[in-house]
């Protein structure tokens, strides 16, 4: 949805969506040094919801994204959204590995990655359809949990 938002919405070409995926996907490496500090700090359970609420906001910049001056938050965005991701799935997998029994971590492992894979064909689905309906700036948008409503506030004309 990233590259359909890029095209319909910036006049700029592949090499700049491929330079600004690159310098956001570099955001992985610091969230995988610093998942486990993190998880230390806060604990091991709620960085799963904190890395949600409180990187996860980052993101909500990226259907902002024009040319111009506001071209640079879609790496932001971007940038933010890997860093989330990565510590998300580190805190989440060593919470499930922690405390599953080791007869079970095979299936508990089998199981989340079957309802976590096997949803992302229904998510494309639905997230085409949104595109198709609500146009590709709200569907980016509500695809990052804030819904078209919680935008409106940064569109809407001022006084």
């Amino acid at each position: 949805m990233r590259s359909c938002f890029w095209f319909a919405s910036c006049t700029f070409g592949q090499l700049t969506l491929a330079c600004s995926s690159a310098w956001g996907a570099l955001a992985g490496i610091p969230g995988g040094i610093l998942s486990g500090r993190l998880a230390k700090w806060i604990g091991i359970a709620r960085i799963i919801s904190v890395s949600i609420a409180v990187f996860g906001a980052i993101p909500i910049v990226m259907p902002l994204t024009e040319p111009g001056w506001r071209l640079v938050l879609f790496p932001i965005a971007f940038a933010g959204l890997t860093f989330t991701v990565v510590v998300y799935n580190i805190a989440q997998l060593s919470y499930r590995q922690m405390i599953c029994p080791p007869h079970l971590l095979g299936r508990m492992n089998a199981a989340m990655r079957w309802i976590v894979w096997g949803t992302l064909p229904l998510g494309g689905l639905l997230g085409g359809v949104f595109g198709s309906v609500l146009g590709i700036r709200d569907d980016l948008g509500g695809s990052r949990g804030e819904g078209r409503e919680r935008l409106s506030f940064v569109r809407r004309p001022g006084p």
